[in-house]
């Protein structure tokens, strides 16, 4: 009965010991990810409010992908275009510096520019580039956080 017992034993803590060996499953080299802006527009014709959503992969302190926006700076728009960002890890936060390339499509209101700005109505479509830096406030889980921008574009 005793070597029962004690080969019940044996076994309860081989088996218990295996499962807390087990190592937590690694993460994937790159991922994807997500950047959503809401900004103000500040220029020599006034204030405005403009929207971007990028998508793309981040790997490791880099992040590239291909976003598209709502731009209401002078005229109407949507930027569609490739961007770049590289992170310099502070503590928690991060330090980072964007690039963006690509092509701005004008969104046409015919009432009010046509009349506001005596155009004929010949619109085309024309190069869209940004650039800034910026800083990334962590949340809790380091990959989520606020992005604080000040870019040109």
């Amino acid at each position: 009965m005793r070597i029962k017992i004690i080969l019940l034993l044996a076994a309860l803590l081989f088996i218990g010991g295996s499962l807390t060996a087990q190592k937590e499953p690694a993460k994937p080299r790159i991922q994807f990810s997500s950047q959503n802006y809401v900004g103000i527009l500040e220029g020599e014709t006034g204030t405005e409010f403009q929207l971007q959503t990028i998508n793309g992969l981040r790997y490791k302190t880099w992040f590239a992908g291909l976003g598209a926006g709502l731009d209401y700076y002078y005229l109407r728009s949507i930027p569609l275009f490739a961007s770049v960002n590289k992170f310099f890890p502070l503590a928690k936060n991060s330090l980072f510096f964007n690039a963006d390339a690509g092509v701005n499509f004008h969104w046409k209101r015919r009432d009010l520019y046509e009349i506001q700005y005596q155009n004929e109505g010949k619109y085309f479509p024309s190069l869209y580039w940004a650039g800034g830096v910026g800083y990334k406030f962590a949340s809790k889980k380091r990959s989520d956080g606020f992005l604080l921008n000040l870019g040109y574009s």
